[in-house]
């Protein structure tokens, strides 16, 4: 059996737990100004998939910005700022359907009024 570099076998690693939410995203290029706006399709502490305006090829680095229901986090609703990569991302349909990005977090912070 093959063993990652930490020793885990691979064929178990465990991935983290994913939320399927719908939430609104905003997003840029790590350093643009312009911000796209996205839906969410699910979210864990590790990644996130959403569809957005704008497509991104993967190893991007992108700032995303969201609010976290306070029924997902069990305390007030709170503003998140990430940093991402882009690690998959395809244009689907004809033009008419949003990307879908998939991004691996690699720090994030709350935001909090």
């Amino acid at each position: 059996m093959r063993r990652s570099q930490g020793g885990v076998p691979l064929t178990r690693k465990v991935r983290a737990r994913r939320f399927e939410l719908r939430l609104p995203v905003r997003y840029r290029v790590n350093g643009d100004s312009n911000w796209s706006n996205g839906t969410i399709e699910n979210i864990s502490c590790s990644g996130v998939l959403f569809r957005g305006e704008a497509f991104a090829e993967a190893d991007t680095l992108l700032e995303l910005s969201l609010v976290l229901p306070d029924r997902l986090i069990g305390q007030r609703a709170a503003q998140v700022l990430c940093k991402a990569t882009v690690v998959r991302s395809r244009r689907l349909g004809n033009g008419g359907s949003q990307p879908a990005l998939a991004a691996a977090i690699s720090n994030y912070r709350f935001v909090r009024p």
